[in-house]
């Protein structure tokens, strides 16, 4: 059979995709998810709302009654909000609408990497902006590149290091910066911090969020940006008609409606992450860095993807980024239950003493 691939344009065709094969474990601390289910209520006035529309109709193609309580939520006014298929959707729209194969970008890294392959599809310069060798944000380094550059993207808490840039810094890159700024913030509840507040000041600011972390909603694909009104309109004509579903409506709906219960999970996963940092730093050879997020980026004396499969032979899955750089001997771990982090903290702790004993490795 003919193949037609050459008609893929060959910037394409050399992008490496997104790919994560699916693991079993009995414990799974790889993939930064919420530790704690959705509680019961939003799941209960999801499943009414189910029930009582006919499957055979398109949802809303605009959600007014989602933007109003989105809009109450963020206290940002509904023509600056823009709601998606979660924040990687949102993200494709800034890059459709905004940038083409002649632009640059400038991505700090390491991070999350559909960032680079997304800006790889456009056509666009990928610039890539490293962090410190103590993995915190290069600051100048940044100001530098978004001088010259038609998009910047910083996600804060980052991804995998969980280093947090505090609002004097990003205010300095906003302020420089020829282009756009897209700050992703899809674990700034585990911070307690945000840069909403710059967004009147700042009319190249864009803000990425997600319900997946801090909301426990992952399987159901919600995210959303803040920007200027404006700005936001024009990023919304990439937006595909329907692009949310009526389940995923209902959720994030029922999920406004009682944010006080998902806060209350929030300072949980905080409790429970300060808890396992403490029994990460107890365990010796053991390098903690700071997050601001739900994972714990940590480094060991041995070869991360040796210590990955010694934890992965345990039934225990966490992610290893030691491919990264700057990430040598790395790995990084979600926050779990109680449970789940005293079993795998306890099973770090013989891995790594099996290894010290044998000389050998793992």
């Amino acid at each position: 059979m003919k193949s037609f691939v050459h008609k893929i344009k060959p910037h394409v065709q050399a992008i490496r995709p997104y790919e994560l094969d699916y693991v079993d474990a009995a414990i799974q601390l790889d993939m930064n998810e919420n530790p704690i289910d959705t509680p019961a209520a939003i799941k209960e006035a999801v499943v009414k709302q189910l029930q009582s529309r006919p499957w055979t109709r398109y949802p809303e193609l605009h959600p007014h009654a989602l933007y109003q309580k989105l809009s109450r939520f963020v206290g940002w006014p509904e023509e600056g909000l823009l709601i998606g298929n979660g924040s990687n959707e949102i993200l494709k729209m800034v890059l459709t609408a905004a940038i083409g194969p002649d632009d640059r970008v400038v991505v700090v890294q390491p991070s999350f990497s559909v960032y680079r392959q997304m800006v790889q599809v456009t056509g666009a310069q990928f610039i890539p902006v490293m962090l410190t060798p103590d993995l915190k944000f290069d600051v100048d380094a940044v100001c530098r590149a978004a001088k010259d550059s038609d998009l910047t993207i910083v996600c804060t808490p980052n991804n995998p290091t969980g280093t947090t840039l505090q609002d004097e810094g990003i205010r300095k890159i906003l302020a420089v910066a020829r282009g756009l700024v897209i700050i992703d913030e899809a674990y700034h509840e585990f911070s307690h911090h945000t840069v909403k507040g710059l967004l009147p000041e700042f009319p190249n600011l864009i803000i990425l969020r997600t319900f997946s972390k801090a909301m426990a909603m992952a399987g159901l694909r919600i995210g959303y940006l803040m920007s200027e009104a404006k700005l936001t309109g024009e990023i919304e004509k990439a937006k595909l008609p329907y692009n949310l579903n009526f389940m995923s409506i209902a959720a994030a709906e029922a999920g406004l409606d009682h944010a006080d219960l998902l806060q209350a999970n929030v300072e949980c996963v905080i409790e429970l992450r300060d808890r396992l940092i403490s029994e990460l730093q107890a365990i010796p050879g053991v390098e903690v860095f700071p997050t601001g997020s739900n994972f714990i980026l940590f480094r060991t004396p041995q070869p991360g993807s040796e210590i990955f499969e010694a934890l992965y032979r345990r039934s225990i899955l966490i992610r290893d980024v030691s491919a990264q750089p700057l990430l040598d001997r790395c790995l990084r771990v979600s926050v779990g239950t109680a449970e789940e982090n005293q079993t795998f903290s306890q099973a770090l702790r013989e891995v790594l003493e099996t290894a010290g004993t044998s000389k050998g490795g793992l």
